[in-house]
């Protein structure tokens, strides 16, 4: 099944309050349906900075049916939507995600992905921390990568930031989706652990 089709046959439409990767984003059909494809069957371990409501995770949980893990970190338990408080197989941590000390309580990942603070400067510091977790073969996506929002980015070109981040030994690349709903920040990051 479909990552689009999971959404829709299980209410996690973002007008239903559910996840904007699909709707406000253009994340599921422009990338993800066919980055995870291959990660769909196998045990694999995937984590997400930032939970916000949760439904995220049960789009992951429902996709990745062979999951060894599934984790997700927030600082804010009290925006978890009740329906995703407890789901099987899904673990949350509460608390600072961008600590050392946050960081030693997590194995490795296949998958890792950054939906959390959204600023450029977080953004870096997240590939500092985390990118040593993910899995020869593994993906680390950062999610909504801002252009022109002055609350969320100080640095006129945020991809020659984030770029400058990445170690020589991964591959990265971006996949700048701006045009399709006309978001500025509808833009991702991929980086590839494959050399």
């Amino acid at each position: 099944m479909k990552l689009k089709d999971i959404i829709s046959n299980h209410n996690l439409e973002f007008e239903n309050g559910g996840t904007d990767k699909n709707s406000t984003h253009s994340y599921i059909e422009h990338f993800y349906e066919g980055a995870f494809e291959k990660y769909r069957t196998r045990k694999v371990s995937v984590l997400e900075i930032g939970i916000s409501q949760g439904f995220s995770f049960r789009l992951w949980k429902e996709y990745f049916q062979n999951a060894k893990l599934i984790v997700g970190i927030d600082n804010r338990p009290e925006a978890v939507h009740p329906r995703n408080k407890e789901i099987e197989g899904v673990t949350y941590h509460f608390g600072d995600a961008y600590t050392q000390e946050m960081v030693k309580k997590l194995p490795k990942f296949d998958i890792i992905i950054d939906d959390g603070c959204h600023q450029t400067d977080y953004q870096v510091r997240a590939i500092e921390l985390y990118l040593p977790l993910l899995k020869k073969d593994g993906i680390y996506v950062i999610e909504d990568i801002q252009h022109e929002y002055p609350k969320y980015t100080k640095f006129p070109d945020p991809y020659k930031m984030l770029s400058e981040s990445v170690p020589e030994n991964y591959n990265h690349s971006f996949y700048d989706l701006r045009h399709i709903r006309n978001r500025q920040d509808d833009s991702l990051m991929v980086i590839r652990h494959d050399k």
